[in-house]
């Protein structure tokens, strides 16, 4: 999870996207999904913003069953953990270290609705695919309506980037995600947040077989459908 400046929701929604994984079916069988931050702060630190109790060493435990790790150094080793969540700082340095140590990595590009914020990760796009060589079957763009204003023509801006990048998706503004409240996670999540979620679970997921396979896919950009997480992963 990335974005070009701080303040664009980039924590919040790692910590969405670990909480949803773990509230997919079966998810209480398996191996916690690990949650990292780059920052020198540790999510730890930020106990009632995850709902963690103190009892269960940084574990938050969904209704199901499935539990989200914070880990206070990315670099230990994952205990085996099919899924690994990392939330980098401010930037695209330090995300371009990551997508190089770990080449089927899928990149979250975070951005605000307005056409500057619009414009300058377009630009961003490009540069990560003719400079950097960052396929864009490996970038997915989340476009936060609950940071910021938008502006006229920022929906014509926003579908323009599906050019560059695998998918684009909106993530809607919700009085759930208030600061100093835990995030929801299971039956209390919303369901218009809920239903992002799944769609953005599904196609980072459809992103990293792609990666890993070594192959381009030659799916659609935009997301335009709810797609549904193979059966197979939905056990991570």
């Amino acid at each position: 999870m990335c974005s070009l400046a701080g303040g664009v929701g980039r924590t919040t929604l790692a910590g969405l996207f670990a909480l949803t994984l773990a509230g997919l079916p079966y998810a209480q069988l398996h191996r916690p999904i690990a949650l990292g931050e780059l920052d020198p702060s540790p999510l730890s630190r930020s106990r009632t913003r995850w709902g963690v109790p103190p009892d269960l060493d940084h574990i938050a435990v969904t209704p199901v069953g499935g539990r989200v790790r914070i880990l206070a150094d990315i670099g230990a080793p994952a205990d085996g953990r099919p899924v690994r969540i990392i939330d980098s700082p401010a930037g695209l340095a330090k995300t371009l270290q990551v997508a190089a140590t770990y080449p089927a990595s899928s990149i979250v590009l975070l951005s605000r609705p307005d056409r500057a914020s619009l414009a300058d990760t377009a630009a961003a796009l490009i540069w990560l695919q003719d400079v950097q060589r960052v396929g864009r079957d490996r970038l997915t763009v989340v476009v936060n309506h609950g940071v910021g204003p938008v502006d006229p023509g920022s929906k014509a801006a926003a579908t323009a980037l599906g050019i560059r990048c695998r998918s684009v998706h909106r993530f809607p503004a919700h009085t759930a995600l208030k600061p100093g409240t835990p995030l929801p996670s299971g039956r209390q999540t919303p369901r218009a947040l809920h239903r992002v979620l799944i769609r953005l679970c599904a196609d980072v997921y459809n992103s990293t077989v792609c990666n890993s396979a070594g192959y381009s896919s030659t799916r659609p950009t935009a997301s335009t459908s709810s797609p549904t997480l193979p059966e197979e992963h939905s056990h991570a």
